[in-house]
């Protein structure tokens, strides 16, 4: 590696796991232990497939297998934390819905995430915003197409 990709290489790594392990620290301080951020994350994006949360929608928004989705989901719902729930119109259909818990839940991983937000932005200019956001959106691009 050349010297920029090296520092850039160390940054991701760090973001990634500081990211991680800030949001474990937080939210099992907030939520007991119960919950996996990986259980944690597949509420999240349940609630982000929101009408179409079929096991097949949350997977590929998660980049798992149905598989492993399925085994997590068999536990979410022995918990209390989602209901499956036949489509209205094509009862072959199954959503997956959070319960009043896997929703309170939910609240306190975004309101982690929006806290997370502001405290980035909070110390940079209105420029060093923009700059930050194109170039996020940019490093998110990329690794969309690595799917």
């Amino acid at each position: 590696m050349n010297k920029n990709e090296d520092i850039v290489n160390n940054v991701l790594v760090n973001l990634f796991n500081g990211i991680l392990f800030t949001e474990e620290k937080n939210l099992k301080q907030k939520l007991g232990n119960t919950l996996s951020m990986k259980d944690i994350h597949i509420l999240s994006a349940i609630d982000k497939c929101k009408t179409d949360a079929t096991a097949g929608n949350v997977a590929k928004n998660l980049y798992i297998t149905l598989g492993t989705l399925t085994t997590a989901i068999d536990k979410l719902v022995d918990k209390g934390y989602v209901i499956r729930q036949k489509g209205a119109q094509d009862r072959r259909k199954i959503y997956l819905v959070l319960t009043d818990e896997g929703r309170r839940v939910n609240s306190v991983h975004e309101n982690f995430h929006k806290g997370m937000a502001e405290e980035v932005l909070k110390e940079l200019t209105a420029n060093e915003q923009e700059i930050l956001i194109e170039t996020l959106k940019k490093i998110e691009h990329i690794f969309e197409l690595k799917d």
